[in-house]
Order: C-alpha cells, then sequence, then structure tokens
C-alpha cells in the first residue's frame, strides 16, 4: 500500500533560476572576486576565459556557462523520485564548537579535550553520522597550533567519522596523513573553505591549498568555497539578488579550484545559500524564519544547477541553551527541510549557530529529528477497511483498545519516543517531574559511559607516540 505523504512543493520557478543564474555570472564577469595571492594569480590569469584586473579574479560568461555545464555532466542525474517505502533521515553531527554548555553546571565555557571525546563517543553512541571533517568540540585547553592534531588523534580512537578541522600549514597535514594511515582512516580529514562575502578569496587558506599543489597530501584537503552572505549585511537586502550574490561566490571559487587542480577537483555548486541579518544586533541568524527561506531557494538552485537533487536539511539555532528556543527553531528548520525533500540533517548538538555544542541537545535533536522522519513518513490510506462495522463491533466496550485492528496496526502506527512526555500529569509527578533536559543528561551519560573505542590499544599507543613526536617538532618552529 502505497502511503499518503505531505510535502512542500518546489518554490522556485526554472524562470527565476535563471534570472538568477545570469546575474550570478554577470557578477564574476563584470565585478569579479577579490584575491591577492601572486601565485595563484598567475595560474588562474593563465586559464582561458579568466583574468586578474585590479587585484580581482574576473570569471568570462562562456568560462562560467561551461563549467556549469561540466557540472551537469559529472553529477549524477539523481531526480527525486516517488518514495514508497520507507524514508529514513540520516542525522550529521555539528562543526567544531568553540563552548561547551557543561551539564554539571548548565553553564557556557570553553570546551575541553574531555568535552571533544565525550561529544564523540556520544555521536557515535547514538548513531549519528559524525562531521568527517571535524571534531565536535575545540580542545581549548590544548596549544592552538596542536589542536588539529588531537582532534584527529583523540577523536579517531572512537570514530572514523570526524576529522581535524582546519589546519594551519603543510606540516601539520602531512602528520595527519600519517595519523590516518595508523586510524585506517579515509581522506579527506580537515577541510579549507576560502570564500568571504562579499566577493573575496581568503588567500591565508588558499595558499595551504598553493602549497600543496601537485603533492598527494592535497587529498587530506576538502576544498569549498563555502560563501554564506546575509541578507542586508554582507549581501544585498533582496532575496534574488543575494542569491546572485552567493551564486557567483559559489561557482567562482568551485572554477578557481578546478583550474588549481587541473581539473582534478572540480566542485558541484549543488548547496549554495545566505541567511538573514538581525539589524538591531548586526548579527546573522541561521534560523530565522527569512534564513529558512534562503537555505530551500539555494538548495533548489543549487540542484537545478547540477542535475542533481540535493536538497539537504539543517537543524539550527541561535538559541544558547538547550531551551525552548532552541527547540522551537531546530524543528522548524527539520520539519521545512523534510518536507521539502532533505533526507540528510546536520548540526546537531550546535547552539548559537555553531559556537556552542552541547551534550544534552545532540539527545534532544535526535528526538527532533525522529519524530520529523514519522510524521514526513505518512499514513496508509485503509481504502477497503469496514470503518461503519469496526466502530459498530467496538460500541458495547465503548473504546477500541482490544479491537483486532487495534493490536494489528498500534506499533507502526504509532513513534514513541524516549525523552518527549506523553505521560499524564499525575504519573509524572509521581515519577519526579523530570524535565526533558534531565532525561536527555542521563541518557547522555550512559551512553559516553558504554562507548568503547574503535581501535585497539596498540593502535592507541602509536597515535599518541606520533602525537608526541610530532608535538616537539611543531613547538620548535
Amino acid at each position: 500500500m502505497v502511503p499518503v505523504r505531505y510535502r512542500l512543493p518546489r518554490v522556485l520557478t526554472d524562470e527565476q533560476i535563471e534570472l538568477i543564474m545570469g546575474e550570478g555570472i554577470a557578477i564574476l564577469d563584470k565585478i569579479g572576486i577579490e584575491c591577492h595571492h601572486e601565485g595563484i594569480a598567475a595560474i588562474f590569469d593563465r586559464h582561458p576565459g579568466a583574468k586578474v584586473k585590479d587585484g580581482r579574479f574576473l570569471f568570462s560568461e562562456k568560462l562560467c556557462r561551461e563549467y556549469v555545464e561540466k557540472m551537469r555532466r559529472l553529477a549524477k542525474n539523481e531526480p527525486l523520485e516517488e518514495e514508497t517505502g520507507p524514508i529514513k533521515l540520516k542525522a550529521v553531527g555539528p562543526w567544531t564548537g568553540i563552548n561547551v554548555v557543561d551539564m554539571d553546571t548548565g553553564q557556557v565555557r570553553p570546551g575541553t579535550r574531555q568535552d571533544m571525546i565525550d561529544g564523540t563517543k556520544l555521536i557515535e553512541a547514538l548513531g549519528i553520522e559524525g562531521r568527517k571533517l571535524c571534531a565536535p568540540v575545540a580542545p581549548n585547553d590544548v596549544p592552538g597550533r596542536l589542536q588539529c592534531l588531537v582532534m584527529c588523534k583523540d577523536c579517531w580512537k572512537y570514530s572514523s567519522r570526524t576529522g581535524g578541522g582546519i589546519a594551519s600549514g603543510a606540516e601539520e597535514v602531512r602528520i595527519i596523513c600519517e595519523m590516518a594511515a595508523i586510524a585506517n582512516v579515509k581522506p579527506p580529514y580537515t577541510y579549507v573553505e576560502f570564500c568571504i562575502s562579499p566577493l573575496t578569496f581568503n588567500v591565508d587558506a588558499l595558499d595551504l591549498v598553493y602549497k600543496l599543489l601537485g603533492r598527494e597530501e592535497l587529498k587530506a584537503l576538502a576544498v569549498s568555497p563555502g560563501p554564506i552572505p546575509s541578507l542586508g549585511g554582507t549581501g544585498p537586502c533582496l532575496f534574488k539578488s543575494v542569491m546572485a550574490q552567493s551564486f557567483a561566490e559559489g561557482l567562482g571559487g568551485s572554477i578557481l579550484v578546478d583550474i588549481l587542480t587541473k581539473g582534478e577537483r572540480s566542485p558541484l555548486t549543488g548547496g549554495m545559500t545566505a541567511v538573514g541579518t538581525d539589524m538591531r544586533y548586526g548579527a546573522v541568524n541561521f534560523s530565522s524564519p527569512e534564513s529558512i527561506m534562503l537555505l530551500q531557494m539555494g538548495f533548489e538552485i543549487g540542484s537545478y544547477v547540477t542535475g542533481v537533487f540535493g536538497i539537504g536539511g539543517a537543524m539550527r539555532t541561535i538559541g544558547k541553551l538547550p531551551d525552548a528556543q532552541s527547540a522551537a527553531e531546530k524543528m522548524m528548520c527539520a520539519l521545512v527541510g523534510a518536507l521539502s525533500g532533505a533526507r540528510h540533517f546536520c548540526d546537531l548538538g550546535q547552539l548559537s549557530i555553531d559556537d556552542t555544542f552541547s551534550l544534552e541537545q545532540l539527545v534532544i535533536d535526535k528526538e527532533i529529528l525522529d519524530s520529523v522522519e514519522r510524521f514526513v513518513n505518512g499514513f496508509a490510506f485503509e481504502k477497503d477497511a469496514d470503518t461503519v462495522g469496526i466502530i459498530r463491533e467496538s460500541i458495547p466496550e465503548r473504546n477500541f483498545f482490544t479491537h483486532p485492528t487495534t493490536l494489528e496496526n498500534f506499533r507502526n502506527y504509532y513513534w514513541h519516543p524516549q525523552m518527549f512526555e506523553r505521560r499524564m500529569i499525575g504519573p509524572w509527578q509521581a515519577d519526579g517531574s523530570p524535565t526533558i533536559r534531565e532525561k536527555a543528561r542521563r541518557i547522555a551519560r550512559e551512553k559516553i559511559a558504554a562507548q568503547p573505542m574503535r581501535v585497539d590499544e596498540n593502535t592507541a599507543k602509536k597515535l599518541d607516540a606520533l602525537f608526541e613526536k610530532a608535538a616537539k617538532g611543531l613547538a620548535g618552529k
């Protein structure tokens, strides 16, 4: 039986997307992107259709159109097909938080190495896919130059689905590659995002890519433009125009990577976006209604450009603690995304955009996503059910608890949460009136305590020994 499922339709028309693309290409052709790196500029300026003028990289319309066609050739054509089987929503962990919400005090404080390990263990225990390129928490009790290596060394003991964040130099990348060989982790291990809105390439980030060109270690890097202009802040306060800028930054950055790597890396501009700005504070907001609309616009444009259905979801909030605001914003992000076709959701456990990580919020977010998964799976429409007969049979009992259709269907019909409270107030009070945070805290502690290492003791010792040797070498530089 094909289930009945609710869906949100695509919003932008082909004509509207073509207009945004055209304006984005015009931005690259007429304004260009600022970049002051002599070595990269020399490579770029030699490429057909590329030109450097007054410190800006200009991309001809022909070059841009050719790259769009290249993306479409490289991309597998995966149009959204009617889903008749069960829908599964993949949960993906957070970016690296500088702070954590302390489960003992409830206060926000700088994250530590132990927080990072606990976060990694909980992500694995909950069946959440970790961010392949970064740890959930920055180990602020470790010297800055060694943080990336510590992220790899300690997180890889518990998960192969985390990474080292942003490496600071080629030597660091080389050491990470050695660690990966010991821990049996496949690349990439670290990432470079280099586009700063409006229309600027970060030369410090690109310099690492430049130094690794032609070297095996380049495989360790995931290189992506990653632009996120803000509506009325670092981009125009016009929905169409800010998305045209985002398209230009993403496409221009992708073309640059393709040129630098001689076609070995051809990023797909499939997930561009922009975010809202709160004009009262001059702050970006990733979870406002405007930001959610921009996110959906970006994925619709990216899917159209590449020919790949690429809508991905995000569970974002600017809330500072696991509270009502955080839950409301994350639920809105998840539900709108899933109804639009998103089937994987990142940013679980993140708070204050991505400033802060919370073990409690990670557990709560997984429960939110599970509830959304139940909703988007819809319901069976039992066309042939004998409604009158079923009701007639149950009238004497004055309930349907023991009717055969109830016994047959209730396990499949109902989703039963781990934490969301379903009891009436009396039984809840008799149980001590537990809050959602108390329940999440208990689950987090139990799962962290039970989660084993993924590597054996010998491998862990090899990772520690390599780190100690590398730390002494890096300390002298």
